[in-house]
């Protein structure tokens, strides 16, 4: 009787939580109806009208249309004022943008899923693509000018660029910087392209492209800067022991730079798994996981950290700065 009463409880709650995840599925329905056939922005433009005024300038049918507005309703989304309903929100907050671009992602990962889908994602979403392109140009500027402004940067003449940005980040920087040459690790299969960016450039000479795997580079000598821009996402791993080989190549009192995007533990709990799983599925790259123990990471290298920050877009990226110790 126990065992019978323990099922019939298990099945019920088993219920519960299927009707509640279909509860919201309806609930999304009735907003997404809402928003696509423009109701919020009417009712902002035109004030609180009646539910008669309402449907016929939609052009709904009476009976459908009085069960949404009323779904709206209780959700909160119109407001009565007597006998008419106005928006609760403003328009702009329902983003219509936002909306595809949430309902694109949900829709791709099925494919996502997989680990081939998953490394396609980037380079075949165009949002992704232009959000990527976009963020490079104010990344690098940001990591550009963090370096300019860095004491040591006169007394530099050696640079090494571990990858990431094509060299974007070491071509801006000799260029502020005349005295530096520098070598930057790229892609087998991207070389060429990089290396047309320097045809008959003044940097042509000052700006040397080699190939090999990050995880076992054989560096030579020393280095006064060393650039490590959105290298570290293949090997999350070994990150440690490629900033231990990097500090072992820097002069003491060289700089080393960390430009990658992080997923902030708290900021991660706070949004919910759901909620979480939506924005790994928008961002344009797998992000390295909390910006924190990264630094650590720096410092246990032999590293003194010297400055991190957050980037001005608010997408995960973090710049990093730090000096190898002097003793």
């Amino acid at each position: 009787m126990q065992e019978t009463l323990r099922s019939a409880v298990s099945e019920n709650a088993n219920a519960e939580i299927l009707e509640q995840t279909m509860d919201g599925y309806r609930r999304f329905q009735v907003f997404k109806l809402a928003q696509e056939s423009g109701l919020f922005g009417w009712l902002e433009e035109h004030g609180a009208a009646s539910i008669r005024r309402i449907i016929d300038a939609m052009q709904w049918s009476p009976y459908y249309g009085q069960a949404l507005l009323r779904s709206l309703q209780e959700e909160g989304y119109l407001v009565p004022v007597g006998n008419r309903l106005r928006t609760a929100i403003p328009s702009a907050l329902f983003a219509g943008a936002h909306l595809a671009q949430a309902e694109s992602a949900w829709e791709r990962l099925p494919a996502m899923l997989s680990k081939a889908g998953a490394a396609r994602h980037a380079s075949a979403d165009p949002d992704a693509v232009w959000r990527a392109t976009r963020n490079a140009i104010i990344e690098r500027d940001q990591l550009a000018n963090a370096v300019q402004a860095w004491s040591g940067l006169e007394q530099s003449r050696r640079l090494l660029d571990l990858g990431g940005t094509e060299a974007e980040s070491a071509m801006a920087l000799c260029l502020a910087c005349p005295q530096l040459r520098a070598e930057v690790l790229v892609e087998r299969d991207r070389r060429a392209a990089v290396q047309r960016k320097l045809l008959n450039t003044a940097l042509e000479q000052r700006i040397v492209l080699f190939e090999h795997d990050l995880d076992s580079l054989d560096l030579q000598g020393s280095y006064d800067i060393v650039l490590a821009a959105h290298c570290f996402y293949t090997l999350p791993q070994a990150v440690l022991q490629v900033m231990e080989m990097v500090a072992a190549h820097l002069r003491p009192g060289g700089l080393f730079v960390s430009q990658h995007s992080f997923e902030d533990g708290a900021g991660a709990a706070d949004l919910g798994a759901a909620r979480l799983l939506e924005r790994r599925m928008v961002q344009a790259r797998a992000p390295l996981h909390y910006p924190d123990a990264y630094a650590d990471r720096i410092s246990s290298a032999g590293l003194r950290l010297l400055r991190a920050e957050a980037g001005t877009e608010g997408d995960g990226s973090w710049l990093h700065m730090a000096e190898r110790c002097i003793f």
